[in-house]
């Protein structure tokens, strides 16, 4: 699942979808819980706000996304011009993820084998447990 600002979400998808991977876009709005109960996904790709600039709404939805699906591998992203203001003013800290994303992500390849990678890491954690 990604949730991005369109133009990088779009591109996303279409570099994962060059590499056999299935994704699926959801806007974290009012109904996201509603919207995301029924999907199954692997990872998650989600921006530190909505297209409304709400912090709140995406710091819940890592929660909701953790809660519903535990082995699921959470990724946020943020523009690194302003990582450093964002991350004391709306409090990173209290977000549910796996890694924090700096944008722009220049090494798309990169990414695809740091998600891969990760997700066997979290499947054969869970095999183990």
């Amino acid at each position: 699942m990604i949730s991005l600002e369109p133009t990088f979400g779009s591109i996303m998808t279409r570099i994962f979808t060059r590499e056999g991977i299935q994704t699926s876009s959801i806007e974290v709005a009012e109904d996201f819980e509603k919207r995301f109960g029924h999907q199954f996904p692997d990872f998650v790709l989600l921006h530190c706000h909505n297209r409304k600039g709400d912090f709140n709404i995406v710091k819940q939805a890592t929660h909701t996304i953790h809660q519903l699906h535990p082995g699921c591998v959470i990724y946020i992203t943020c523009s690194y011009a302003v990582q450093d203001y964002y991350a004391d003013r709306y409090r990173f800290h209290e977000y549910r993820y796996d890694r924090l994303l700096s944008l722009p992500i220049m090494f798309y390849d990169m990414l695809f084998k740091q998600i891969r990678n990760d997700i066997n890491n979290k499947l054969l954690s869970l095999s183990l447990s």
